[in-house]
């Protein structure tokens, strides 16, 4: 079975336990029911950001004292530079910040669970 039809069985699944149905037919039988359920979200999310993630697309902040200023500059503010990149194979999303005055940048990697 290729890689591509095993992430296809993985986005296919009802659940956790089908994952691992498809895992023993596959001839791996050590899966625990803990990892099928972790690959199980990886492909089967809502969709939705958290509100944290939501802030940092937005370019904003919802704790009022989150200090955006530039580290390296101290002058500079820090903002959003690139949109939030979504690599659902990893379970991460990625956004970049800039500052406006040295253009210092940041990555800022959220990881899924």
């Amino acid at each position: 079975m290729t890689n591509e039809e095993i992430i296809a069985k993985a986005r296919t699944a009802k659940s956790a336990e089908d994952i691992l149905d498809s895992a023993a037919q596959c001839g791996v039988k050590d899966m625990t029911l803990e990892e099928a359920e972790k690959i199980y979200k990886r492909f089967h999310t809502s969709g939705e950001l958290s509100d944290e993630e939501l802030d940092v697309s937005a370019g904003g902040c919802a704790d009022a004292s989150y200090d955006n200023t530039c580290p390296q500059c101290g002058v500079g503010t820090l903002s959003q530079s690139s949109f939030m990149v979504r690599d659902s194979f990893n379970g991460t999303r990625t956004t970049t910040l800039e500052c406006d005055n040295c253009h210092y940048t940041k990555e800022i990697v959220y990881y899924e669970y």
